[in-house]
């Protein structure tokens, strides 16, 4: 098996991340609704970490992939940033299982689950979407600021329209006062 096959982000397109993604985004806010919505009451205290672990771990993508995104900004800082977000997550777990007594099943419901659907809705969205986006746009823009005339594949040559060619010409165009 080769590093290649794991990299699914080559193998398929950006629509299909497009497709994937939404589905993820509809299924979080389920998950939210349905899940954590019912924590919120007079002890919100697990409502409100669990909120803080889903919004950390939409910021690990964005920081992971964060030269992909910005040409100033070194990969060693985003992986270090993505760090302290994966510590925090991991904090606040800790914070939750020790202090509001979040044990077993209430753990992978409240704290896990959130972490993951954050995570991986995010990587969806910026790897998947967003970075495919964003170089499919620079190639763009420096198309449209390219060279004047047409370069040939074989060559560097440019090679103007030629000026005799009449064939391409309306015939109101074409100038026979020579």
């Amino acid at each position: 098996m080769d590093l290649d096959d794991l990299n699914i982000f080559e193998k398929y397109s950006t629509g299909t991340f497009a497709l994937v993604l939404g589905m993820a985004i509809i299924g979080t806010i389920t998950y939210v609704i349905y899940v954590l919505a019912p924590l919120y009451g007079p002890d919100r205290s697990i409502f409100l970490l669990s909120f803080l672990v889903i919004i950390l771990g939409v910021f690990i993508p964005f920081s992971f992939f964060i030269e992909m995104l910005f040409d100033d900004i070194p990969d060693v800082v985003g992986k270090f940033v993505a760090g302290i977000l994966f510590a925090g997550i991991v904090w606040t777990s800790y914070h939750a299982a020790t202090s509001e007594d979040v044990v077993g099943n209430d753990m992978v419901l409240y704290m896990v689950l959130p972490a993951l659907f954050s995570i991986l809705t995010a990587l969806i969205a910026v790897r998947g979407v967003l970075i495919p986006t964003l170089e499919e746009r620079s190639f763009m823009v420096d198309w449209d600021e390219g060279e004047e005339g047409i370069i040939d594949d074989e060559g560097d040559e440019e090679h103007p329209l030629d000026e005799d060619d009449d064939e391409e010409l309306f015939p109101e165009e074409i100038d026979d006062s020579w």
